[in-house]
C-alpha cells in the first residue's frame, strides 16, 4: 500500500476502534498499515491488542511476528509463527515465514523443512497433482506476499521437465469469476510448445466491462486497468484494489517466490531490478484477462501476445452506440508482429472485438475467427454468451492454438 493510502487507512482505522474498542479487525488492520509504513512498533502493539481481544486468531500471531522478524527479532517472531501454526496446522503463511526466520538464524534444515511444509500445503490441490512429463505446483498468492488478502485461489503453474531457464515465460490472466487453473488444455498445450506457464490469481471483481460502460468519462476502462495492472491510485473506494493486488506485484511475488524455493530453476531470470522482465515474457488472456494482457503488451514491449474475445472496452454514448475505449488505438510498445487474437463470430460482442483488434494493428493472418456451431444443449438460455470461450477450449482449434503459440500443428 502507499504511503499516503496507508495513513488514510490508519484513521480510518482509528475511527473504527473509537467506536468499537472491541473490534479485532481494526487492530489487525490497523497493524498492517503500520507495518506497510514500517513503523513495527506501533504495527506490534496493534496486534498485541488482537490477541488479547481475540487468543486464538492464528493471523494475528503470524503477522505479529513477522513484524517482529522485520524489526530484527528472529526469535520473537518465530515464537508467534509457532503459536499461528498450533493454532492452525494448515497456515501454509506461517510456515513459509517461520521458515524464512530459520533461515535468518542459519537453521537451514529446519527452514527447508517449514518451507516444504508451506509448498505441501500450497500444492493440496488435486489441479496440482503431478503427471507424466508435467512439473505442476500451485501457490496462493498470500504465500508470496502477506499483503495480498483477496482473490487467495492459488495460481498454477506448470512446464515440462525439459524446459530450462532459457525458456520464455507465458503467462494467463483468466476471464471474470474465471480461477486457475483456468483453461487446462491451452496451459498444457502451451507447456508442450515449451514455455513455462503461469496462470495467475487475479483480482477481477467487479469487472471492467461491468463498471465502465455507462460512466461519463471515457478514460475510466484505461484507469481502471492502469488500476488493475500497476496498482495506481483507486479508481472507486468501493473497489478493493491496492498496490499489493495488482496484477504486475503479484507476478513479481510469485517469481520471486519461486527463485527462492526452486533457485536451480532460475525462476529468477524473468525479472529485473525487481520488474518483470518483459522481453522474456508472453502474455496470454481470456475475455477481461485478454484486456489486461493487451493493455499491458501496450506499455511494455513483451515476447508475444496471445488474446481470446477481448479486449473489447466501450463506452455507450448519448444515441446508445458503444464507441471503443480510446486506450485501445493509442500507440503500443509491442511490435504488431508478436500480437495474435481469436474470437468466435457469434460472441455477442464480435463486432467490438473485430473492430479493437483492427485498432491493435494485429495483422490480419494473425487473426481466426471461429466458426464451428455448438449442439442446441450447449446454447443453454441460462448461458448468454455460449461461443464466448469456445476459442481457447475447443479441441476443434487446436491448430489455431498451436499457431497463437508459434508452434508447428
Amino acid at each position: 500500500m502507499e504511503k499516503g493510502g496507508d495513513d488514510r487507512a490508519i484513521a480510518d482505522y482509528d475511527e473504527a476502534i473509537r467506536l468499537n474498542p472491541s473490534d479485532v479487525a481494526a487492530y489487525a488492520n490497523r497493524g498492517d498499515a503500520w507495518s506497510g509504513k514500517g513503523n513495527f512498533d506501533h504495527a506490534i502493539v496493534d496486534y498485541d491488542a488482537a490477541v488479547r481481544l481475540k487468543p486464538n486468531d492464528a493471523h494475528a500471531y503470524n503477522h505479529r511476528g513477522k513484524a517482529y522478524f522485520d524489526k530484527g527479532d528472529a526469535d520473537r517472531a518465530i515464537a508467534d509463527y509457532d503459536e499461528a501454526i498450533r493454532l492452525n496446522p494448515r497456515y501454509a503463511h506461517a510456515y513459509e515465514n517461520r521458515g524464512e526466520a530459520w533461515n535468518a538464524k542459519g537453521d537451514y534444515a529446519r527452514s527447508i523443512a517449514d518451507y516444504d511444509a508451506a509448498m505441501r500445503l500450497n500444492t493440496s490441490n488435486a489441479a496440482c497433482a503431478p503427471e507424466a512429463g508435467h512439473v505442476i505446483e500451485c501457490i496462493k498468492p498470500s504465500a508470496t506476499d502477506p499483503a495480498i488478502h483477496r482473490f487467495d485461489n492459488p495460481s498454477y503453474v506448470i512446464f515440462n521437465d525439459y524446459s530450462g531457464p532459457g525458456a520464455n515465460l507465458l503467462v494467463f490472466l483468466p476471464g471474470t469469476n474465471g480461477r486457475p487453473p483456468g483453461p487446462v488444455r491451452f496451459l498444457k498445450e502451451a507447456a508442450d510448445a515449451g514455455y513455462r506457464v503461469i496462470s495467475l490469481s487475479v483480482n477481477d471483481v467487479p469487472a471492467v466491462g461491468v463498471y465502465c460502460p455507462r460512466k461519463p468519462d471515457p478514460d475510466c476502462s484505461e484507469t481502471f486497468r492502469r488500476m488493475r495492472v500497476f496498482g495506481d491510485a483507486t479508481l472507486d473506494p468501493a473497489i478493493d484494489n491496492t498496490p499489493a493486488e495488482s496484477i504486475v506485484n503479484r507476478l513479481v511475488k510469485l517469481l520471486q517466490y519461486l527463485d527462492r524455493k526452486e533457485p536451480q530453476r532460475r525462476w529468477g531470470d524473468y525479472l529485473a531490478n525487481g520488474a518483470p522482465k518483459w522481453d522474456r515474457i508472453a502474455l496470454a488472456g481470456q475475455s477481461q484477462g485478454a484486456g489486461m494482457a493487451a493493455f499491458i503488451a501496450q506499455r511494455e514491449k513483451v515476447a508475444r501476445v496471445i488474446l481470446f474475445s477481448s479486449p473489447w472496452d466501450f463506452q455507450v454514448t448519448s444515441g446508445h452506440v458503444r464507441r471503443l475505449a480510446p486506450w485501445i488505438s493509442g500507440p503500443g510498445k509491442t511490435p504488431p508482429e508478436r500480437w495474435y487474437g481469436g474470437y468466435h463470430e457469434r460472441e455477442k460482442t464480435a463486432d467490438l472485438i473485430a473492430q479493437a483488434y483492427a485498432a491493435l494493428r494485429i495483422p490480419q493472418d494473425h487473426i481466426r475467427v471461429f466458426q464451428r456451431d455448438l449442439p442446441p444443449a450447449q446454447q443453454s438460455a441460462d448461458s448468454p454468451n455460449p461461443f464466448h470461450g469456445q476459442g481457447i477450449s475447443n479441441p476443434a482449434y487446436d491448430q489455431d492454438r498451436a499457431f497463437f503459440l508459434g508452434r508447428s500443428p
